[in-house]
């Protein structure tokens, strides 16, 4: 009987835990070390994620790093968070996380014939290039490829 109501009570905890879940926003700030290893400084969970909640969780980052912005930023796509960085820590360079992008890809181009083909080669693209100017040339033969030269 013990062993049934701790499982009852395990699911509803799951089911707990995915209701809340679903409604927050997990924020993680991540250095690297001397050492070139990744280090967690803090995080938070937000339930909003608009410019007022991020204002708030910049300026408190700032406050515990002394006043002294991060020479850079990785982030999802959120304008508001974009534009919150920009507004709070203008020296900061922001950066868009490359899995984000790349996990958008297939819904961007499902209505393509040639959909599969494309998203190969683009991330091979993005995968195998190992400089600026490596990227820069796979990323230009790409799109003459394509005949997306004129694109925006």
């Amino acid at each position: 009987m013990s062993v049934r109501r701790t499982i009852e009570n395990n699911e509803k905890a799951e089911s707990n835990q995915a209701k809340y879940t679903n409604h927050l926003l997990q924020q993680r700030g991540i250095i690297m070390n001397h050492h070139d290893q990744s280090t967690l400084l803090g995080c938070v969970l937000m339930k909003n994620e608009d410019i007022q909640t991020f204002k708030w969780l910049f300026e408190c980052w700032l406050h515990c790093m002394g006043g002294n912005a991060s020479k850079g930023i990785l982030t999802d796509q959120c304008e508001s968070m974009q534009r919150t960085i920009e507004a709070c820590m203008p020296t900061t360079i922001h950066w868009w996380c490359t899995w984000h992008i790349m996990k958008k890809i297939p819904s961007k181009l499902n209505s393509y014939k040639r959909h599969e083909e494309i998203e190969h080669e683009m991330s091979h693209v993005v995968w195998n290039s190992l400089t600026k100017e490596s990227f820069d040339r796979n990323y230009n033969d790409f799109l003459m490829k394509y005949g997306l030269g004129d694109n925006k």
